[in-house]
């Protein structure tokens, strides 16, 4: 788990999961995002889901709540989208993920990233919206 305290270390490490303090160092995270097998985005209520879009940006097998805006991340990609609060689903996605190996979700997750939140994309459709905007009212 990344981003926890001290005292959550610690209850991680008892519960045999690797605890990490936040970072705001880009390359750090990236390296962690890099090494992990699967990424799990407990969330129930997002806006965009950032930290999901990272992860699959570093290739991370992903598992995430079908609540608010995170299923649009996965949309036509082979992770796992699961009921909020369903953890039976979502171990039973780890085990898919580790049979599977992470190797099948890495190129499909780098590139739904880069194609669809390009920022020089991104920047350019809204230009595009803003000329179509005008012309139309003239």
């Amino acid at each position: 788990m990344i981003g926890v305290n001290r005292e959550q270390i610690e209850l991680c490490e008892k519960n045999e999961v690797s605890g990490i303090n936040k970072t705001d160092n880009r390359e750090e995270l990236t390296m962690w995002y890099s090494a992990c097998d699967v990424f799990f985005n407990p969330s129930v209520e997002e806006t965009f889901g950032l930290v999901t879009a990272e992860a699959m940006a570093c290739g991370a097998p992903v598992i995430l709540y079908n609540s608010t805006a995170s299923p649009e991340l996965v949309k036509n990609t082979d992770n796992y989208c699961v009921e909020p609060h369903n953890l039976d689903d979502v171990v039973e996605c780890i085990k898919d993920i580790v049979k599977n190996g992470k190797e099948k979700y890495q190129n499909n997750n780098i590139n739904k990233i880069v194609t669809m939140y390009d920022q020089a994309k991104q920047y350019q459709k809204y230009v595009d919206l803003y000329k179509n905007i005008l012309v139309s009212c003239k």
